[in-house]
């Protein structure tokens, strides 16, 4: 098996296991090259979106498990701030290894130096050789500042990833290490090379500071899955989406949050995507309940083509609410509790959002404007200031016009605002009761012609 380059003109060999390497496979050769050593080779093209995703999923969990000072480092690169944290792990030697022993579960064969530069370490790792074992046998580990100097003059220029026309360069000078590369005069150094080479050699050094972007987790979960073959029909689907809402569980365990929307995204071969989209009536952490509404909406979906990739999104995080004991078991024997949210979650499932959602309260003086559709979880605001007057639950979609006004209740409520964006209102509305009893919500235009219009009903 090899990854090749999909961006070349030769296919150009990125990577390859270790049997295509037993055949004279190189990183670097052409894909007929590789070929002509192994007719047998399998290839795949370079995945760069997925190779990131890879890496963030690594920084995350080295966050969670060793440091939350991560730094990524693309393509294949992660930078940890360790120094607080050796005392709790006994040691660098022994954080190193429980770190190697953490990766070789989930795959990933590893490169690990520790040095008291972020650009001495990287330096250190690239010349290291790869190790799949639970061991730091032969891995670089530099505590004290003093050492870093005699550790990296033994590093080939190679492992410094600059450009190639530099090191074919630094190479026609005689310079293999970098230890060759310090002894050369700084200034011929600078003119040559360039003072960005110079700077980043010192640094390496500890010459110059160095600061390096925090990684940051994610704040939404963001997965895709490529699945062995085409998905034909939702109960296939449904099967698929299984390995996706695992780790959807287990990202908000590890967050402690919740989420009120989650979304899946379904490519086909030449059809526009699919999109299902789930809301739900209270945050929650629990994906076998999201699960379950998954399963309600792909019962009614009729797919137009087979699916090639599935995506599963969520919304923004929210902070999960923990129930101590007592109340949890209240909860479970109260089922009323979350009757009414559990009920418009599988109505939406069944029917569809658009058919089922709520009305909230937007920060407007102007009675049509003063609201919207939600279709999530909207909690009531605290700080939000409360209407002094009482307003009709039912608005006319449109204001009509009347001739007749009944007796009046309340009023005038006097409402002039608008002009910023066009749609200005100069108003005074009145509570009435008509002939027949029933109370309505009037206004009388302030501007010329002075119309009087029906606008809403109480109830």
């Amino acid at each position: 098996m090899a990854v090749i380059d999909p961006q070349s003109r030769q296919q150009t060999i990125l990577a390859c296991n270790e049997k295509a390497c037993a055949a004279g496979v190189r990183a670097g050769q052409s894909l007929n090259a590789a070929i002509a050593l192994e007719p047998n080779l399998k290839t795949c093209p370079r995945d760069e979106t997925r190779e990131r995703a890879r890496l963030v999923h690594l920084a995350a969990w080295c966050q969670r498990q060793f440091t939350p000072l991560v730094s990524l480092e693309p393509p294949d690169e992660l930078l940890l701030e360790v120094q607080g944290s050796l005392k709790l792990f006994g040691g660098a030697r022994a954080l190193m290894e429980r770190m190697i022993a953490g990766l070789r579960e989930q795959g990933v064969t590893t490169r690990l130096a520790l040095a008291p530069t972020p650009t001495g370490s990287l330096w250190l790792a690239r010349s290291q050789v790869k190790s799949d074992e639970a061991t730091t046998a032969g891995a670089a580990i530099i505590e004290k500042p003093g050492e870093l100097v005699r550790h990296l003059a033994t590093v080939s220029i190679g492992c410094l990833r600059w450009p190639e026309e530099i090191i074919a360069l630094l190479l026609s000078m005689g310079v293999r290490t970098v230890g060759d590369l310090a002894r050369l005069p700084r200034a011929g150094f600078a003119r040559r090379l360039g003072t960005r080479w110079l700077d980043e050699l010192d640094r390496a050094f500890d010459r110059r500071a160095e600061a390096r972007r925090g990684f940051r987790s994610p704040v939404r979960f963001d997965a895709r899955l490529l699945p062995d073959h085409e998905i034909e029909t939702a109960q296939q689907l449904e099967s698929a989406c299984t390995p996706l809402l695992d780790r959807l569980q287990r990202f908000l365990r590890e967050r402690q949050a919740a989420i009120a929307v989650l979304a899946v995204e379904c490519q086909h071969r030449s059809q526009s995507p699919t999109r299902i989209r789930i809301g739900l009536a209270l945050p929650s952490g629990d994906v076998t309940h999201v699960r379950g509404l998954l399963a309600e909406r792909l019962a009614a979906l009729a797919l137009p083509a087979p699916v090639r990739t599935l995506r599963l999104q969520s919304g923004a995080l929210l902070p999960a609410l923990p129930m101590n004991g007592w109340l949890w078991k209240r909860a479970q024997a109260e089922e009323s509790v979350d009757a009414l949210p559990r009920l418009i979650e599988r109505l939406r499932a069944r029917l569809g959002n658009e058919q089922v959602f709520g009305v909230c309260a937007v920060e407007d003086h102007r009675p049509e404007w003063a609201w919207r559709i939600g279709y999530e979880n909207t909690a009531s605001r605290s700080d939000r200031p409360q209407r002094p007057v009482e307003r009709p639950l039912w608005l006319l979609t449109r204001p009509h016009k009347i001739s007749q006004r009944g007796k009046r209740l309340r009023g005038p409520e006097r409402i002039e605002t608008g002009w910023w964006d066009g749609r200005e209102v100069t108003r005074d509305y009145f509570d009435v009761r008509d002939e027949n009893g029933a109370r309505l919500w009037i206004y009388r235009e302030r501007r010329a012609s002075h119309s009087w219009y029906l606008h809403g009903l109480f109830g």
